[in-house]
């Protein structure tokens, strides 16, 4: 680029340098004085800086303000569901308490067996009954005579101190004596100042309990139903299978929810394998078999795919086994081997074959079975065989004889292990590559 530029060549006029001849190209210019003030260019940079950094820190503010404005907006809303709550609440209270003192469980168990015609069923819930009101009088009487021995404990002795302290000058008790009444003015005048507050919290302690009974009692927000773990994607509790089963369309089901039941969970929502178990028994009408012919409804419903949604029938025809799989968990495939990093194998527990739906293990046992695994071609026989004789391999105790019927390489990393091989194709006759 220098060459192509105009070469100019002078000399200096200053006679005590001397001569100097500057020879090169000609640039144009011009000097920079740093005390003047920056270009604009820096100025619309550094602006859009300040800007920026201000944004990244009102963000968090204008979410805040938003959310206070909706919520502000909601507000009469808010109020008016959490009355409504309160209300709920308070009637449910109500029927529990009725259900309790009248025993409408058992009587409802009771008349159920009659309509029926179960004798058996019948007698044993009257006697329930029967034995529950019995052992319900006898606590009672039992915290009333308890009652009775602590008053009659502690009201001699208030009626005492008492008396001492009516007709008796605290100069003239005993040191300890003074020094006991003294703590009990304090420990009394503190009951007297955090009473009245108490009493003015009871309210608010009961309409906060009152509203957290009467709560919807489907999912609500995210971040308070969900917990902190991995999978919070794919987490289900009980309150979306009940959910899920309400809007199954089964006509015995959605009477019983609109009735106000609630199932009972045999065994709750836990972790199982790559999913989630359940266990519930369903109410009178209804069994699990009408669960099963509705799995794509319920699986939508779970918001899972029809494979990843397992309804199975359990011990009773009345209790349904669920069992829902992590989204996306059937898709990737058996994973890694687990003794492909290190491990032993012993041949009488078998070898890690392959995985259930649930991700578990499956241990193909290899002592007094024989295999046959038959498929089309490019469908895993050999990889499948393959996976029984690595793990036979890895038993130090096991002899390993092979004899390959086809013309195949897949077997040639075993040579070092085996110790017989046979190759239908060789012309020769088979012999053992290495001496057992």
């Amino acid at each position: 680029m220098a060459d192509s530029l105009p070469i100019k060549a002078e000399r200096t006029s200053d006679p005590s340098i001397g001569e100097v001849v500057h020879v090169g190209p000609v640039l144009e210019g011009e000097l920079i004085d740093d005390s003047l003030p920056q270009p604009r260019q820096r100025k619309l940079r550094r602006g859009f800086a300040r800007r920026w950094k201000h944004a990244q820190r009102a963000e968090p503010v204008t979410r805040a303000r938003s959310v206070v404005l909706y919520r502000v907006r909601k507000a009469p809303q808010d109020v008016a569901r959490l009355v409504w709550f309160v209300l709920r609440g308070n009637w449910r209270w109500l029927v529990k308490f009725w259900t309790w003192a009248t025993y409408a469980d058992l009587r409802a168990d009771a008349r159920r067996a009659r309509l029926t015609g179960d004798i058996e069923a019948r007698r044993t819930a009257q006697e329930l009954i029967r034995s529950d009101a019995t052992a319900r009088w006898a606590k009672a009487g039992i915290v009333l005579r308890r009652l009775a021995i602590t008053a009659r404990t502690v009201a001699p002795v208030v009626a005492i101190l008492w008396t001492v302290d009516e007709f008796m000058n605290r100069e003239d008790m005993w040191p300890w004596l003074a020094e006991f009444y003294a703590e009990l003015e304090v420990l009394w005048s503190g009951v007297a100042r955090v009473a009245p507050l108490a009493l003015c919290a009871v309210p608010a302690v009961w309409a906060l309990a009152a509203a957290f009974e009467g709560r919807d009692r489907d999912p609500g927000a995210t971040w308070l139903v969900h917990p902190e773990r991995q999978d919070a994607a794919s987490w289900v509790d009980e309150r979306m299978v009940s959910k899920a089963l309400a809007h199954l369309g089964i006509s015995a089901l959605t009477r019983f929810f609109k009735e106000g039941g609630e199932l009972a969970y045999i065994v709750a929502a836990r972790k199982d394998g790559d999913g989630t178990y359940v266990q519930v028994r369903l109410p009178l009408g209804v069994t699990a078999d009408m669960v099963t012919a509705q799995r794509p409804k319920l699986a939508a419903n779970l918001g899972r795919a029809t494979l990843e949604t397992w309804p199975t029938t359990g011990e009773e025809d009345g209790i349904l086994d669920l069992w829902i799989a992590d989204k996306g968990a059937l898709n990737g495939g058996a994973g890694v081997w687990p003794l492909l990093p290190a491990g032993r194998v012993d041949l009488f527990n078998g070898v890690p074959f392959g995985l259930t739906q649930r991700g578990r293990i499956i241990n193909a046992p290899l002592i007094g079975v024989n295999w046959l695994i038959g498929g089309r071609p490019g469908q895993g026989k050999s990889s499948a065989l393959r996976t029984l004789l690595l793990g036979a391999a890895l038993d130090p105790t096991a002899e390993l004889w092979a004899f390959i019927m086809g013309e195949s390489p897949d077997f040639a990393p075993f040579t070092p292990r085996l110790s017989a091989t046979a190759w239908a194709w060789t012309t020769r006759s088979p012999r053992p590559l290495c001496g057992p």
